[in-house]
């Protein structure tokens, strides 16, 4: 299993908290990711109208808007996915509980005979929607990998590949922006207290950012402005360190040359339809 740790010793470079291990971990992952899909085409989404229009044309959260608005990211058919929305103990009133573990609040199942993609739901989950669009953001970046019938790691690291997979196809700044979900409601009866963590730590998080901004060729990204404090200034030591690695997955005229070729056939693709 991948162990993520502080620096400590001599096995980082200066002011980054990521370990040399780590690092090595994210960058090839994201060296299997260009492999298979070329260099990123699109730049991160926020978590606004303009990139979730269908799930922001209600005020309230439906499930259908934000799979609508993830399938039309990923290129994926909408039509092979149904929903299921669970309660759990968490929804009945005024009944005390504890958990050992996190519950399961969001996963997607599919289906090889029919072809078809079931997202679970936690009813639990609708109280806290943008954990919910974060969680069906990287359950449909699964969806993604599925359906390019790829073979990635599905073993006890297959969680913290997938974040770095959603940063890949553009989700990376949702997910940092909603790393932790902790809160606390009280009436004079009852305190109820709810920790939703993502599996990955902050710094990994902006070495990811960092790596997908170096694969487009950007050293000033409009959307660093959009990250919280800390993962913003351990992004940026990243992606200075970045500049100066001899990694040949951030070889500059390799990084133009692809990124030209894809503008192409994009071009070429437009002028098909």
């Amino acid at each position: 299993m991948k162990v993520f740790g502080l620096n400590i010793g001599n096995n980082k470079s200066p002011d980054l908290l990521i370990t040399s291990a780590d690092r090595e971990w994210v960058e090839e992952n994201f060296q299997w990711l260009v492999k298979m899909f070329g260099h990123p085409r699109v730049d991160q989404f926020s978590l606004d109208e303009k990139h979730f229009p269908k799930t922001f044309d209600n005020k309230e959260i439906r499930i259908e808007g934000v799979v609508s608005d993830c399938c039309s990211h990923l290129g994926l058919d909408i039509n092979r996915f149904s929903y299921a929305i669970r309660e759990d103990i968490r929804d009945f009133a005024n009944m005390p509980y504890g958990s050992e573990g996190r519950l399961v609040d969001c996963y997607i199942e599919y289906d090889e005979q029919t072809d078809r993609y079931l997202v679970l739901l936690a009813k639990n989950i609708f109280k806290h929607p943008k954990w919910l669009i974060q969680s069906i953001c990287c359950e449909l970046t699964k969806a993604r990998l599925m359906g390019s019938k790829v073979e990635y790691d599905t073993g006890e690291d297959t969680n913290l590949f997938l974040y770095l997979a959603a940063t890949y196809f553009g989700y990376g700044v949702i997910i940092g922006q909603n790393l932790a979900d902790i809160g606390l409601r009280a009436d004079p009866w009852w305190e109820t207290r709810w920790s939703y963590v993502a599996d990955i730590p902050y710094p990994i998080m902006a070495y990811a950012l960092a790596v997908f901004s170096r694969l487009r060729n950007d050293s000033d990204p409009a959307w660093k402005q959009r990250l919280p404090d800390e993962i913003r200034s351990e992004f940026i030591l990243a992606l200075q360190h970045l500049q100066s690695s001899d990694n040949e997955l951030f070889d500059p005229k390799r990084i133009d040359n692809a990124l030209h070729a894809d503008r192409l056939f994009e071009l070429a693709d437009q002028h098909y339809e």
